[in-house]
């Protein structure tokens, strides 16, 4: 979900000015076969740059309650222009984790992904749809406090619909990652609809 202020002539200049300077941080952690700019190294690229344009931006955190958490990136400008997105994800459960733990690296995941898609710059190397991961055969689960086990399930159809909102190449392969879940059929009609996406993206891009 993306919100606005009124107006975002002050903010838009603002940002355009910091893209100009802002680039791909260094990818110096590696994870599931692949290369990633870790969250305090993203954090030290984009502070400076937006500080200097007037710029900045709160995370905000929620839920934990029905397997999933949400992260509100606002951007703001100090004229108090703003524009904020929230993304939502399952918790990913990691073998030899405690629940807090599993929770704070969702969190953490999710957290990297929403602010390097707002300020526009790519922090992860070009999986193109890689998102088979060893894990891929686990069932994600959740205990609930009574102590039962609880599965949160995500459908193909609320990902093709995040997939048709996208507006970044790195929103979509954080999208695409939650497909691990699903079963073959509608996995492939998931990569179906990332790859019109992405090529849609990319035509506009150019």
């Amino acid at each position: 979900m993306i919100s606005t202020s009124e107006t975002l002539g002050e903010l838009s200049t603002a940002l355009a000015k910091a893209q100009g300077e802002l680039t791909d941080p260094e990818k110096n952690t590696r994870g599931y076969n692949y290369k990633y700019a870790d969250l305090p190294i993203m954090l030290k690229t984009i502070r400076p740059v937006l500080t200097k344009h007037d710029l900045s931006f709160v995370q905000f955190t929620s839920g934990g309650d029905d397997n999933f958490v949400q992260v509100t990136t606002r951007l703001m400008h100090k004229s108090g222009e703003w524009m904020e997105s929230t993304f939502s994800m399952p918790i990913e459960i990691k073998k030899g984790m405690s629940l807090a733990q599993n929770i704070g690296s969702t969190l953490t995941y999710a957290r990297r992904y929403s602010i390097q898609s707002v300020v526009g710059i790519s922090g992860d190397a070009d999986t193109d749809h890689n998102d088979v991961r060893p894990d891929k055969n686990v069932t994600p689960t959740m205990p609930k406090r009574n102590g039962q086990i609880k599965v949160k399930k995500v459908s193909s159809n609320q990902l093709m619909a995040q997939i048709d909102q996208a507006t970044s190449g790195d929103e979509l392969n954080a999208i695409i990652d939650l497909a691990k879940e699903l079963p073959d059929d509608e996995k492939n009609m998931v990569r179906d609809a990332y790859r019109i996406k992405r090529d849609e993206l990319t035509t506009t891009t150019h």
